[in-house]
C-alpha cells in the first residue's frame, strides 16, 4: 500500500512538473512590432498573414497605420503600415492551390 500511494505522489509531481512550463510560457508573450515592408522579407509570415488576415480585420492606430496581429512560429506580430500598401498586398494574394481532385485546400 506505501509503494502505491509513493507511486500516485510521484505521478502527481511528474504530471505537476510537465504542466509548469506551459504556464510559463503562456504570461510571457511578447508582441513584436514589425512594419508591413519588412514582414513582407519573410516567406512564412506572409503565408500566414494571408491565411489569417483580412482586409476588414485591420485597424487604424494613432499614427495613421493599419495594423494587424499575426501569430507565427509561437511569436505574435503586430503588423503595420499604410493602407494602400495593405490593399496591394490582399491584391497580390497567391491563387488558391489545388489538389489533384480538383477540390480548394
Amino acid at each position: 500500500m506505501k509503494t502505491l500511494k509513493l507511486v500516485l505522489i510521484a505521478a502527481i509531481l511528474a504530471f505537476g512538473m510537465t504542466s509548469l512550463p506551459a504556464h510559463s510560457e503562456a504570461k510571457s508573450i511578447k508582441v513584436i512590432n514589425l512594419s508591413l515592408e519588412k514582414a513582407l522579407q519573410e516567406p512564412g509570415l506572409v503565408a500566414a498573414m494571408y491565411q489569417q488576415l483580412t482586409l476588414a480585420s485591420l485597424t487604424l492606430d494613432q499614427n495613421g497605420n493599419y495594423s494587424a496581429i499575426v501569430t507565427y512560429n509561437r511569436n505574435v506580430y503586430r503588423i503595420y503600415g499604410p493602407y494602400k500598401v495593405w490593399v496591394r498586398f490582399f491584391k497580390s494574394r497567391p491563387p488558391v492551390p489545388y489538389s489533384a481532385n480538383g477540390i480548394h485546400q
